[in-house]
């Protein structure tokens, strides 16, 4: 190639950006939560009780585990009502969830898939509306890990000797925390159990309510591959039919004596607007020229 016979032509600069010399990671946070926490869904009518078999209702997204006919209900009070079980007219939500009855019952619901490195943390009102303390009304939460319920293992639990059995007529606040999920643990699901014995008979029962979770820990990553991030500068000019073009570069600042440095390869003209990438530059350290050959 003649020197003699070399043009240099203008070219494009685009500096800033940057080039991701990698395949695709995507970045989702893990998917855990608490679906109807306040058991308002479906809803019933004000001052009715509705019960698991004796009108065929669980609240939405909620599942009886054990327990005996009718031994888990909804029950939406009047503000009368109201009064009358908890002492006050304020409540908390229109509709509650009851377990027990006389016998061991729970509900339990998943709350998703877990994620190694993260932690789950449980919160919600356990009530005792006419039940004297400690009479067989024992209750539990707990949290266990899965690919089913019934396959389940638990991992955390509270119950009426760590958070206190309410006195008639209150409620008392719990929570819940799950130990850092392993990675043995990471991709099966998260299940909650609400569960009451009330092993001395009617009317020994428990009820829950302001169920929710949240959650502390790492970002799940999936289908992620190693990553290097560079900074990059493209070269752009007009590519001539019949001439061939070689991109050069140089370290600042440019003079009669610069030493340039061949990018590429000579690129033959193909009469549209050619870009080469150069990938390793480091973006105030490099200057750029096209030459043409005829």
């Amino acid at each position: 190639m003649n020197q003699n016979n070399r043009v240099q032509k203008s070219l494009t600069r685009r500096l800033g950006a940057l080039a991701a010399v990698c395949g695709m990671a995507i970045s989702a946070q893990a998917q855990v939560s608490v679906q109807n926490g306040s058991f308002e869904s479906q809803a019933i009518p004000e001052g009715s009780r509705y019960y698991d078999v004796l009108h065929s209702y669980m609240p939405d997204n909620w599942t009886k585990y054990n327990g005996g006919a009718n031994s888990v209900y909804t029950d939406h009070r009047t503000a009368a009502q109201w009064s009358t079980d908890y002492g006050t007219s304020t409540r908390y939500g229109n509709q509650v969830l009851g377990v027990g009855r006389g016998e061991i019952s729970s509900a339990y619901q998943n709350l998703g898939i877990v994620t190694a490195g993260e932690s789950y943390t449980l919160t919600g009102l356990v009530g005792n509306p006419n039940d004297t303390t400690g009479n067989a009304g024992q209750f539990s939460i707990s949290f266990s890990v899965g690919t089913t319920y019934g396959g389940s293992t638990t991992i955390a639990t509270v119950n009426h000797t760590t958070v206190g059995d309410p006195a008639k007529g209150t409620w008392n606040p719990f929570t819940l925390v799950s130990p850092v999920i392993t990675s043995d643990q990471s991709g099966q699901n998260l299940y909650v159990l609400l569960r009451c014995e009330g092993t001395g008979g009617w009317p020994n029962y428990r009820e829950f309510d302001n169920i929710a979770i949240s959650t502390t820990g790492s970002t799940l990553v999936t289908n992620g591959v190693a990553c290097a991030i560079q900074p990059t500068v493209s070269v752009s000019w007009m590519a001539t039919n019949s001439v061939t073009f070689q991109v050069q570069w140089t370290t600042p600042p440019v003079s009669g004596g610069s030493v340039w440095t061949d990018l590429t390869a000579p690129i033959p003209g193909n009469g549209a607007i050619n870009t080469v990438m150069d990938y390793g530059s480091s973006l105030t350290k490099r200057a750029y020229r096209v030459l043409a050959t005829y």
